[in-house]
């Protein structure tokens, strides 16, 4: 167990380093292109936002992963409607899936069941889960974001469902998906950017607000994940 959980702090250590010098040096390539090109800097300027917003989102996960690790995270309760949160999501990542073609769709039934949670963490959650669908999913692909109340449990759960038409994952990787460091083969031979920490985190967070969270999926096909969080009182 530890030498296995030891590589995969190893792959984990060779990704972030793939991770940090893929963005840089394209950072530094279109800062280049700018002080050669100065008519073509709104272009420039576009490619230079998204590595930025890449190197941010890398940043983020480490310090979360770090934050949990050290059981850190203190959330921050408020009742929210549980569309609010996803819309809020849909709409930072709507260019991204118009400029790889891809349909982003938000579903939600209503307003959508209120929930008691850490906005800022959920919203983690979310992004997380909205972020991968819209990479792993090629152009005319689609991704629908859903919220709704469905019973599990003897009881309601609020619950928010992220579907894509994706690359798909498969079966004999599912059971590994939420585990720390993981990346899945496909990823990396696709060099799609990732650090293994993204479900992992989604998975710590979700459970600390005494949810969980499932997936379904099949290669070629597409990946559901389903949140399930406990309805607010009151």
């Amino acid at each position: 167990r530890l030498r296995a959980l030891d590589r995969m702090r190893s792959q984990f250590i060779s990704n972030i380093s793939h991770e940090l010098r893929t963005p840089l040096a394209t950072i530094k390539l279109y800062a280049t292109l700018m002080r050669r090109q100065p008519a073509r800097w709104a272009e420039h300027l576009g490619h230079l936002e998204r590595e930025v917003d890449q190197l941010v989102e890398l940043v983020e996960d480490i310090l979360e992963f770090s934050r949990i690790d050290a059981g850190r995270v203190v959330l921050s309760l408020e009742k929210v409607p549980l569309s609010r949160l996803t819309q809020a999501v849909v709409e930072r990542y709507r260019v991204m899936a118009q400029e790889k073609g891809v349909a982003l769709e938000h579903r939600p039934v209503g307003t959508g069941p209120v929930v008691e949670v850490d906005p800022e963490r959920m919203r983690e959650v979310i992004d997380n889960l909205v972020s991968n669908a819209v990479r792993y999913t090629p152009s005319g692909g689609r991704v629908v974001v859903s919220t709704e109340k469905k019973e599990a449990k003897d009881r309601a759960w609020a619950v928010t469902v992220v579907a894509d038409t994706g690359i798909g994952i498969p079966k004999e990787e599912l059971p590994f998906i939420f585990d720390r460091f993981y990346r899945g083969e496909r990823p990396r031979q696709m060099q799609i950017p990732g650090t293994g920490l993204g479900l992992a985190i989604v998975k710590e967070i979700v459970e600390m607000h005494g949810g969980w969270v499932t997936v379904e999926s099949k290669v070629g096909e597409g990946t559901t994940f389903t949140v399930w969080l406990p309805l607010a009182e009151g």
